[in-house]
């Protein structure tokens, strides 16, 4: 297939274009800086190389501004712009220059269900949540709801922690659990949905190939855990301590601010819509996917 993707130089969007060219598919990227082989857009500018979208089947939208910068009212600003105003604009571009595009997907985020705590198993036919990053999440989705008026499909990809040692949560915690500094934000009884990098990449050729899989998708590891246990499990496969105190809510709250959801915050989520398709996951267990995440160490 012929597939044109944003935000394709990030961390996931680097790893999603070589594993798509690895699996034969041609893939076209959008840079914001001029390239050498790829194609240059400017939104603001309404720049855009109508030779993108030459023939092109689909388009992968993973552009936007890295979500756990501090969350001032600029910044929530950007946030919603280089996610809800590039959407806008690929699809004024794809009328113009694709309008038979059958397929779009965008990335979107488990923040979509909000910060309630609950023990019931959530499924994509869930409601949205409270907070700021459901509401970027809906907003994030309706954009790319949109693409109907095309004809496209529509997939969104419900995305929790990515797991990679590249990048990610894992770069991040690797270097606090080694210093010895260790810990949980809050109780650590919060649950915790994630997915190993390779299974999202997964996840992404699934929806690329299977017709049937159409709007939100839970893209999630089989196994639900806490904070607690993802800390215990890494600590143990990096042979970290992880004896400190937990770091009390309200702490949390007063250094991060409205970005505390992102570590505080958790639910249940169901991965049904995805396994009813025959898709299984890889990496279905924590200590598994951690196992292959850090294998040179062992």
């Amino acid at each position: 297939m012929k597939i044109l993707v944003s935000g394709g130089t990030g961390f996931i969007g680097k790893a999603l274009v070589e594993y798509l060219r690895l699996k034969a598919h041609e893939v076209r990227i959008l840079q914001r800086s001029y390239p050498k082989e790829d194609f240059y857009w400017d939104v603001e500018k309404n720049i855009f190389d109508e030779k993108a979208m030459h023939q092109i089947d689909g388009i992968i939208h993973l552009a936007g501004a890295p979500i756990a910068e501090p969350w001032t009212g600029y910044y929530q600003k950007v946030l919603y712009e280089s996610r809800i105003d590039t959407a806008n604009f690929l699809l004024e571009k794809a009328k113009d220059f694709c309008p038979d595009l059958s397929l779009f997907i965008s990335a979107s985020a488990i923040g979509f269900y909000g910060n309630e705590a609950t023990d019931k198993t959530l499924t994509e036919e869930s409601e949205a949540g409270e907070g700021f990053l459901s509401k970027l999440c809906v907003a994030w989705e309706a954009a790319a709801d949109q693409f109907h008026e095309i004809g496209a499909r529509v997939v969104k990809v419900r995305t929790p922690a990515v797991l990679s040692k590249d990048g990610g949560l894992i770069r991040v915690l690797n270097k606090v659990f080694r210093l010895g500094l260790g810990t949980n934000l809050g109780d650590g009884n919060n649950y915790m949905p994630w997915i190993h990098l390779q299974d999202l990449l997964r996840v992404y050729e699934f929806a690329l190939i299977n017709s049937s899989l159409d709007g939100a998708v839970n893209a999630v590891a089989d196994e639900q855990i806490t904070q607690n246990e993802f800390n215990l499990v890494l600590s143990r496969e990096i042979k970290a301590p992880y004896f400190l105190p937990n770091i009390p809510e309200f702490v949390v709250k007063r250094i991060l601010g409205e970005r505390s959801a992102l570590v505080l915050d958790g639910c249940l989520l169901s991965n049904m819509k995805l396994k009813n398709l025959g898709f299984r996951m890889q990496y279905p267990r924590i200590e598994e996917a951690m196992r292959t995440i850090f294998i040179s160490e062992h």
